[in-house]
């Protein structure tokens, strides 16, 4: 079987949503939830242009120092999606990660990736764009072996009208972070 212990975006949507006494009150039947899973991941080093990660069990994002940076980037399959979904439809967006290993607690970035790019060639000599900041996730040692989530349902509401181009996150880390997430070649 294959594993869970990767990237997903959670997608939740209900028309006409009450919150009464803490509690959501779905008050139709065109409501939804879906489980993106991804289609592609890869991690770049930057000094070492040329190398391609695409394979790899794990997406590694490091602060490094003298250009040692590693950068993940995943890409969600929104094939399962409604045809006629709308960001109005969406009430959330959450991305799941699984932390592998946190050699050095620190802050990932999740930032919106500009260019299109597959997983069998991104490399650090030719990296998409990733500029626009979405979100941030302190993540420490406790962090390790679990998922963490962070919400991203601005972005995701971007790429479903059409605002924004879906081509992915990028995974940037900060503050000294150096940390392993399961890509989806994981075999565990």
């Amino acid at each position: 079987m294959k594993s869970i212990r990767t990237f997903q975006l959670l997608i939740g949507a209900a028309f006409g949503l009450v919150v009464a006494a803490g509690a959501a009150v779905v008050f139709s039947t065109t409501s939804f939830a879906d489980t993106l899973h991804v289609a592609e991941d890869s991690y770049i080093k930057l000094d070492k242009g040329n190398e391609n990660n695409g394979s790899d069990k794990l997406i590694q994002v490091v602060d490094g120092v003298n250009n040692k940076d590693q950068t993940g980037f995943v890409k969600f399959d929104f094939s399962t999606l409604p045809a006629d979904l709308i960001s109005a439809d969406v009430d959330r967006a959450t991305l799941r990660m699984w932390v592998e290993k946190v050699d050095s607690a620190g802050t990932i970035e999740i930032r919106q990736v500009d260019d299109d790019w597959d997983e069998g060639s991104v490399t650090g000599s030719f990296p998409p764009g990733y500029v626009t900041f979405v979100t941030a996730r302190f993540v420490d040692f406790e962090d390790e072996n679990k998922f963490v989530t962070v919400d991203v349902t601005d972005l995701f509401k971007d790429w479903v009208d059409g605002l924004v181009d879906n081509f992915g996150i990028a995974l940037v880390a900060t503050e000294g972070a150096k940390v392993s997430f399961g890509a989806k070649e994981t075999d565990k």
